[in-house]
C-alpha cells in the first residue's frame, strides 16, 4: 500500500495489478495443452493443474471459439493446441479469454468518456496498455515452457552440500 498526501489529506492507494483468475487458469489450461502434442482430456488438464473442471470447460470452450484450442469428440476425445505453441502469444490467449488487454482507460473516468482529446492521462494510458500488449505479445507458450524448463534445470544444478 503507498501513501501520499494532498492538502494536508492522507490518501492511500494500492497498485496490484493481477490477472484474472480466469486469465491464470486459461493460461495454465494453454501451457498444459502445449506439452501434450497428442491432445489431453479437460480431466486431465483439471487434475494436472488442480483446476476446477466446470470452470476449466468454460475457459477451453472460449478457447476454442477464439481458434486456440480444437477438440475430438467420442470415447477418446481430447483437446488440443489449435496452432503449434510458438505462434500463440499470451496476448491472444489473454485477448480470448478477457477482450482487450486494458491497465486503464478513459472510459472509466466520467469525465473523460465525456470529453476525451482533454484528458490528461489518455496518452499515458494509450502508452501503457500498447507496453502491456507488445510485452505479452512477444511471449509465445513456447518461450514460456522453455522459460519453465529452464528454470527447473538451473534449480536442479545446485550441489550445496
Amino acid at each position: 500500500m503507498n501513501k501520499w498526501l494532498y492538502e494536508g489529506v492522507q490518501f492511500e492507494y494500492h497498485y496490484d495489478m493481477k490477472l484474472s483468475t480466469r486469465a491464470r487458469y486459461g493460461l495454465r489450461a494453454m501451457v498444459e495443452l502445449a506439452r501434450h502434442d497428442d491432445g489431453i482430456t479437460g480431466r486431465q488438464i483439471a487434475e494436472n493443474q488442480n483446476l476446477p473442471v466446470a470452470y476449466l470447460e468454460q475457459l477451453l470452450s472460449r478457447l476454442r471459439h477464439a481458434g486456440l484450442v480444437k477438440a475430438t469428440r467420442g470415447a477418446r476425445g481430447c483437446f488440443m493446441l489449435a496452432r503449434p505453441a510458438e505462434t500463440i502469444s499470451l496476448a491472444e490467449v489473454i485477448e480470448a479469454l478477457e477482450g482487450v488487454i486494458e491497465m486503464a482507460s478513459c472510459d472509466e473516468i466520467a469525465h473523460c468518456s465525456n470529453d476525451p482529446d482533454h484528458c490528461a492521462l489518455r496518452e499515458f494510458y494509450e502508452g501503457i496498455n500498447k507496453t502491456l500488449y507488445e510485452h505479452l505479445s512477444g511471449i509465445s507458450l513456447q518461450k514460456l515452457m522453455q522459460d519453465h524448463l529452464q528454470s527447473l534445470v538451473d534449480s536442479s544444478d545446485d550441489f550445496s552440500i
